[in-house]
């Protein structure tokens, strides 16, 4: 019986990735930072000051995402520890900023201690009123520690969230980022079967699936993921089930389950996978002389 293995990172952390973290990634999270502390200074609704609060967490977590992507760091704990580091360096800068764009006479970095005693004066007379109310102290503590748990915990959820989403591989030192798709099948009744006869090497499971000319409420899309050096790549297989749902106004969105996700298959079972029929009817349409899937 074949035993099934999944991709994992391997802990690597290049020294590239370091460097970009802390020059680029520092530097961005600065800029965004400034743009972010100015946005907030001159807009009086706290309401949209939360919608920008939210924009520049997700800033900072795209930012650690590029950063560990270009350094080809592939250590989660890094990554973490990167997104957690440039968050509250984003905390730090935006409020150094904000008191700049508030008319203070301070440069654009103040020492943590100095920076601490500002904030305690603010909270003691407020910054800003709603609804004819002035918040202050406590209140005001709320606000901004909600402030800074969205610009601190969006990057670290992004973070968690898309480890592992590309593997990487370490024959070649490139991520397998070269996709190619076969599907819509039909949906898998059973997932728990399915997986299982998958990882015991039967992908006859997935040859079985019959064949769906439109992308129904649910249906199976298969990805074949290599990295640009296809000869000597690592090959890896995810299954997908996706489901389609619509809203009252027509417009569709789709939910996308991993069933297997980032198995490693040896190059007979890719190419197995990859002429499937629906392989074989892309490629005609698209291009009688071109035999490969096409890429997603």
């Amino acid at each position: 019986m074949q035993t099934a293995s999944y991709y994992k990172n391997s802990g690597t952390v290049p020294p590239l990735a370091p460097v970009l973290m802390l020059t680029l990634g520092a530097a961005v999270t600065w800029v965004m930072a400034f743009i972010y502390a100015y946005a907030i200074a001159y807009i009086p609704f706290i309401y949209i000051s939360f919608i920008l609060t939210a924009i520049f967490g997700l800033g900072i977590g795209v930012t650690v995402n590029l950063c560990g992507q270009f350094g080809k760091a592939r250590n989660a704990t890094f990554t973490m520890t990167s997104a957690l580091v440039l968050g509250l360096f984003g905390v730090y800068a935006c409020w150094a900023v904000w008191f700049k764009a508030q008319g203070a006479k301070t440069g654009l970095f103040i020492s943590p201690d100095v920076l601490f005693k500002l904030v305690q004066f603010i909270a003691a007379e407020g910054a800003w009123s709603i609804f004819d109310s002035t918040p202050t102290g406590g209140a005001l503590y709320a606000v901004w520690g909600i402030e800074a748990a969205i610009i601190i915990g969006v990057p670290l959820y992004m973070v968690k969230s898309s480890a592992n989403d590309t593997p990487f591989c370490e024959v070649c030192n490139k991520w397998a980022d070269q996709e190619k798709a076969v599907g819509p099948l039909a949906p898998i009744m059973d997932t728990h079967a399915f997986k299982s006869r998958i990882e015991q090497g039967h992908f006859q499971a997935i040859l079985d699936l019959p064949l769906i000319e439109d992308r129904y409420i649910q249906y199976t899309m298969v990805k074949l993921l290599s990295c640009p050096d296809f000869e000597n790549s690592t090959l890896f297989l995810t299954v997908q089930a996706v489901t389609v749902e619509v809203d009252d106004d027509g417009k569709e969105s789709t939910d996308e389950i991993d069933i297997v996700k980032n198995l490693i298959i040896n190059r007979a079972e890719y190419e197995q996978l990859l002429n499937h029929e629906y392989a074989q009817e892309v490629a005609h349409d698209e291009d009688p002389n071109d035999e490969d899937l096409r890429e997603e």
